[in-house]
Order: C-alpha cells, then sequence, then structure tokens
C-alpha cells in the first residue's frame, strides 16, 4: 500500500484549497458568528468556477465532511464563496 502525503489549507474568505487538480479528502466548515452561513466549493481556480456543492453552518456550529478518496477536482479546490466570518479547513492529496 502507498501512502500519499496530505495537505491542508485553512481559509477566512474565498479562495483556493488547492490551486491544481486533486483529491478533497474532507473539510471543515466552522461558523463562530451568531448568524448562519454558506460556503460553496468549486471545480476552478479563479472565480466561482464550476459548482459542485455547498455547505450551510448554523450559528456558532461546525460541519465535518470526509468524502470518498476519488472525489477529484480536475482544475483546482477552491472555495468560491463564503459568508463573512466562515473559516473552512480542506484536507487534499
Amino acid at each position: 500500500m502507498t501512502v500519499k502525503p496530505a495537505f491542508s489549507t485553512r481559509l477566512t474568505a474565498a479562495g483556493n484549497i488547492k490551486a491544481s487538480n486533486g483529491i478533497l479528502e474532507c473539510a471543515i466548515v466552522s461558523n463562530p458568528t451568531a448568524t448562519g452561513g454558506n460556503a460553496s466549493f468549486v471545480n476552478a481556480t479563479s472565480g466561482t468556477g464550476v459548482y459542485v456543492f455547498d455547505v450551510y453552518v448554523r450559528a456558532g456550529d461546525t460541519q465535518y465532511m470526509v468524502f470518498p478518496s476519488d472525489f477529484g477536482f480536475s482544475t483546482g479546490i477552491r472555495v468560491g464563496t463564503m459568508d463573512t466570518g466562515l473559516v473552512v479547513t480542506g484536507v487534499y492529496v
């Protein structure tokens, strides 16, 4: 069995988790604010790109998501839009 190193990126505003193709292993979206918020994950390296999925996080909550090992992004792993106050951490290979 080959073990691939995993990397992580933490975002507090829209931006790239990985600026090239890759596999998103898991994502953690925290919301320390007093109102709910959304983050949109896209297959792109800039802008809003090709929509993949959204996550809504209630006020004061955290969402943990683990994905199948083939959850690949062909262009880049990006949070295209996110509400103010959210914190997104993506783990990728």
